[in-house]
Parts: C-alpha cells; structure tokens; sequence
C-alpha cells in the first residue's frame, strides 16, 4: 500500500517557506488576506511585531491596550509558525485559557478559511484546524499549535515541550507567576527558539514589567519591548478613545492608562481615596431640590465577631452609573446604628424602624455570613429586601470586564463619585471612622486589568480593620441598587418645573411687550 503523500513531500512547499518563513508581514497579506476593507490591513504597531517575531531566537514583550490588533496578530503569528517550519510546536499559554483559546482559535479560522479559498488551498488542506489544537495532517503528535496553562503553585506543568523550531507565546502575562516563566523559559534551549509575550501593564512588579525594564535590551537584557497604545493604532476610533476618556475617568486615571495608553500606571497611591479627599465631602449637599431623588437604607450585617461592627445607613440617591450628567450622587442622611453587637433580632427590628421611617425606601442588605438570617426576618415582616452578595461577578457585561466583583465595582465607583464631588456627608457623627475607612480601601489590578479590592483578611494582616460602615455606603453604588422617588422629592420636583416654566413665561411675555 501507497504511503500518503504529506506536507513534506509537496514540493511547493519548499517555494513557499523560501519565500514566507522570515516575512510575516507579507505572510499576513498575502497568505491571511490582510489587504482589503473586509480583512483590515496590518498597522504599524502590528508590522513592528512581524518584523521582531519572525528573527530566530527572539524575545518579545507587547504591552497593549484596547483594541489594537493584538489578537489577530497572535493567530497570524502561530498560523505563519505553523505553515513555515517542519515539526514545529507553537505554544500559547496564559493564566485562564477559555477566553483565549476562543479568539485565538477564531483568528486562525479566519485565516484558515481565507487560504482555503486562494491560491493557497492547496496549504490549508493539509491543516486540521480542531477546537482546542491546530496541527499538520500525518504530523498530529509533532507538528501543532496548542494552548496550555499551569494550575496555580504547580509551574513543572509547563514543562515538556523542546524542539528546534519552538515558539511560545504568554498571554496576559502580567498575571503569571514568575516561577511559570522560569519554566517556559527554561524549555527555550534552542538559539532558534522564539517567544513573546503580551498583557495590559497591570502591576508594577513581576516578569513582565521586568522585561519593559531591567530585562529589556534598552538596560542591557534580551527582551525587545513595544507598546500597543490604543489612541496611535489606526484601527481604534476616535469615538472609542473619547468614549473611554469618559468612562474611565481621564488620561491620569490608573485604568485608561492601562487599557488604552499600553502603559504600566502612575500610581503613587495603594488605596482608593485619600484622607483629604473624603475630609472634603464633609457636610457638602449634592442633590439638588429639582433633583428626584430616593432613599436606601444599607446595612452590612456584622460576622459575628465583637472586631465587626453591624451598620446600618440612610441615604439620598438620585441617577445611575459612574460617569456622565446622570451619574450617581449620593447624600449620607443618617447612620441609625453602628455597633458592634451580635443580637440579630434587635438588628432586624432597627432596620424595620427606619424602614417605616423613610418612605419608598429601598433596603439593601449583606446576605454574606450573619446577613441571611436577618433578610430572612425582615421578609417575614413583609419588608422587600434586596439582597447584596458583592462577592458575586458583576450582572452587565461591561462590568464584568472592569470590575473583578460588585464589591470592586461599587467600591471603586464610590471612590470616583468622592473625586467628582458627587458625595456628601450631611450626618457626620462618625466622622472619625469615615474617615479612616474611606481613606484606606487597598486596590490593585488583576490580569485582565480588572479592579480587585484586597479582601478583608488581608487587609487585617495590613493592620486595616474592617470598614464596616463603608461598605454599607458602597451598597448605594452597587449596578442593582435601584430606588423609588420619595413623594416629597417627586412633589418638589414637580414645584420646581412649574416655577421653571412660569419664568420662562415670564420672559417671553416681557422680550415681546419690549
């Protein structure tokens, strides 16, 4: 029987990686179809990338922002790879593989199919293009792409993989232990190995930032770096960037440096506010009489321990969200009870208390630990509760991909509203405390630059104590703290565009009788 010819025994092939093995660039357009309207031609910053990846033996570092190609660069790159080296292995890897895997994969369909329907079909039939790997057909076991991570604490995973024509590329690389590097590292024996990296510039420490830095060739080490910057790439718009500009809060702001300049944040701070910040909102009024506006009434419930504190706050919101003319402004009216103790049936009755107190009052509440006993009771009373377990990812999509949780989300949107001066304290019994809760909310970013608030007992080992009453003001920014106008609110809402209307009135009678 007739061995089946393979990729080797094409002669075409060899013409075709004389002329593609050191030219990804051209690789792109001719071979991916990069060179139309419908497939975006490469851009510059994507051209940079070609040109340092396809040298035997490099090693390079991307920090990139939103948008900017990088993806549609990696499937061009592990395809190129692929296509232009014999029993070659091309490895991706990153801290969670789901999402990688699905756009990675989904570039190199692209390509794929666009080869298939060329003067390259005949290449495209000999790659099997599969769900979770890519590989040369009668070589599935030596010549592939695949996607591989490491559990955490467990690096040696990574281990195995040599070959002269191997090339690995890391993923949100900001989020990878050092020891992983170490490992992948390690497998690059060959001087004709290749590797690069890419992440958003999350943190200030660690492998990648080190190979922007006293690893990269500028400081005397091997790593060629760039930077992906959103508001430079020709394939970001100009409404994307304004849009952004707005939504994160400004150029200085740590995320739109991050997820749009490419570029490792200039943060001198570790904490969300400072002392002088929340000192500021200090008896200040945000919210208008035009303003329709509604109460909520928060309460983070107590652990059970005497170092936890149960609050319980009244405020005044009026508009949703985190930026924009209608964006949240809250007024602290009233801290009913803050207090240490474990009796959940006095709890429950305070809260009841106020609830009738203020009318169409939400009432939001820790359904963590303790909380879930006294949701219950207040239900049994027929008080509506909204339930708040911020531990949980955020409900829109957008959220999810900025905020690690809704403990992040409302926190950092707290923060942001104190910064805009959309926040004031009209009670201010417990100043002090406020004070220093607010002013010591320790943050970071994750690998996927989504804000993370360090939880409560590593902020104890820090010799920060739980901010009990803070958290309970943050309730007011979760995305699912909705509220109904008080009539008093609606009834001088209604005055005041009455009185709106009658001088304008007024002034056009008295522009015509002129």
């Amino acid at each position: 029987m007739q061995k089946k010819k393979t990729l080797l025994d094409d002669p075409r092939w060899w013409d075709f990686i004389e002329k593609y093995a050191y030219d990804i660039g051209r690789f792109a357009v001719e071979v991916c179809g990069m060179n139309d309207i419908d497939n975006q031609a490469p851009t510059w910053q994507q051209f940079d990338l070609f040109d340092l990846a396809q040298e035997n033996g490099c090693r390079v570092s991307v920090s990139s922002g939103h948008g900017s190609g990088k993806t549609r660069s990696a499937g061009i790159i592990a395809l190129w790879h692929l296509c232009c080296y014999a029993n070659s292995i091309f490895m991706f890897s990153s801290p969670t593989m789901a999402q990688l895997r699905e756009e990675v994969w989904k570039e190199i369909t692209i390509c794929h199919t666009f080869m298939a329907n060329s003067e390259f079909a005949w290449l495209a039939d000999y790659i099997e293009v599969k769900t979770e790997s890519v590989y040369i057909k009668g070589h599935k076991k030596t010549w592939y792409v695949i996607a591989k991570t490491a559990p955490k604490g467990k690096p040696e995973n990574m281990a195995g993989k040599h070959g002269d024509w191997y090339m690995v590329w890391v993923d949100e690389a900001s989020g990878v232990a050092d020891a992983n590097f170490g490992v992948i590292t390690g497998a690059l024996t060959d001087k004709r190995n290749r590797m690069v990296i890419t992440s958003q510039p999350t943190r200030g420490n660690g492998f990648f930032y080190d190979t922007h830095h006293s690893l990269s060739k500028d400081q005397g080490g091997v790593w060629d770096k760039l930077v992906f910057n959103s508001e430079e790439s020709p394939i970001v718009s100009d409404e994307f960037i304004a849009e952004k500009l707005i939504q994160y809060g400004g150029r200085d702001n740590p995320e739109y440096q991050i997820k749009v300049l490419g570029k490792f944040p200039d943060r001198t701070d570790i904490y969300l506010n400072s002392e002088a910040q929340v000192t500021w909102r200090m008896g200040k009024s945000v919210i208008g009489p035009e303003m329709g506006y509604g109460y909520l009434i928060c309460v983070d419930v107590g652990a059970g321990e005497y170092r936890d504190y149960s609050a319980i706050i009244v405020v005044r919101v009026t508009g949703y969200g985190d930026h924009g003319e209608q964006a949240r402004r809250v007024e602290l009216v009233d801290v009913p009870l803050y207090s240490n103790s474990r009796d959940l049936t006095f709890l429950s009755g305070k809260i009841l208390e106020v609830y009738t107190e203020y009318e169409n009052a939400n009432v939001l509440i820790d359904r963590g630990g303790m909380g879930v006993a006294v949701c219950q009771n207040l239900e049994n009373l027929g008080v509506p509760v909204t339930r708040v377990n911020w531990g949980d990812p955020c409900f829109n999509n957008e959220l999810r991909k900025r905020f690690v949780n809704q403990r992040a989300q409302a926190l950092v949107m707290l923060a942001r509203a104190i910064k805009e001066e959309r926040l004031g304290f009209l009670d201010q019994r417990y100043q002090t405390q406020l004070l220093q809760q607010g002013s010591r909310i320790p943050y970071f970013f994750d690998e996927k630059a989504r804000y993370k608030i360090m939880d409560k007992q590593s902020m104890l080992s820090e010799g920060i104590k739980s901010p009990d009453l803070w958290d309970a003001l943050a309730f007011a920014f979760l995305e699912g703290a909705y509220y109904t106008l008080s009539e008093k609110s609606r009834q001088i809402s209604q005055s005041t565009k009455k009185a709106q209307k009658e001088s304008i009135k007024a002034k056009l009678r008295a522009s015509l009788n002129k």
